[in-house]
């Protein structure tokens, strides 16, 4: 089967939550094969309400999926925690993106899984805008840097044998941290040029 074959039929699923109720049972029982160029479900109609027509994909369990998608493993990151382990931050120390403005109970901090040592050698890096400590709870030996910024960014790089990182805020300044991101060197250029996703992950897709 061939990319478009597989896009067109598993659209289908997502065309039938379009369609009237009426026309509902006679659009489940069809079954899920790629309609052919002439057919309804390809008209121009269907495919204005179905996000302007443009193929959409999704991923597979972000966290632990071992597809590692993202140039930034912030990405795939499970939600704060509270760095003793006693509960989640309440939302009023945190601002609209999520980060803390104050921090209590030692501050925070959220776990994300990277490829192995063995299938992806090499160092990590860790940045951030305004000023404060990041925490690291996972193995990490400094190579350059500090964990602790006080001229309005920072930058930590370190080696490491983990496969699931640890990673959080510990202390805040003013400005307080924000825009955290966790990278694989070799990912750096990429990243600040604007990619978000890794060259496998986009050849996939492509």
């Amino acid at each position: 089967m061939d990319r478009r074959t597989f896009l067109q039929g598993t659209s289908i699923v997502a065309i039938s939550s379009l369609l009237p109720i009426g026309t509902e049972a006679a659009t489940l029982a069809a079954p899920l094969v790629g309609p052919t160029r002439g057919s309804a479900l390809t008209s121009a109609s269907f495919a204005a309400k179905f996000n302007g027509g443009r193929s959409q994909v999704n991923f597979n369990f972000l966290s632990f999926g071992a597809a590692y998608p993202f140039l930034n493993c912030m990405k795939t990151a499970q939600n704060w925690t509270l760095r003793d382990n006693s509960g989640w931050p309440a939302p009023d120390t945190l601002d609209s993106d999520g980060y803390p403005i104050k921090i209590v109970n030692g501050g925070v901090y959220t776990v994300f899984d990277v490829p192995s040592q063995a299938s992806r050698p090499g160092n990590y890096v860790i940045t951030w805008d305004g000023n404060g400590t990041i925490f690291c709870g996972m193995s990490n030996v400094a190579v350059s840097g500090s964990k602790t910024s006080t001229g309005g960014s920072g930058r930590y790089v370190f080696s490491t044998t983990a496969s699931q990182f640890s990673v959080g805020i510990a202390a805040i300044g003013n400005p307080y941290i924000t825009n955290l991101q966790v990278f694989h060197v070799d990912d750096e250029a990429a990243l600040k040029a604007g990619s978000g996703f890794r060259d496998e992950i986009q050849a996939e897709i492509a």
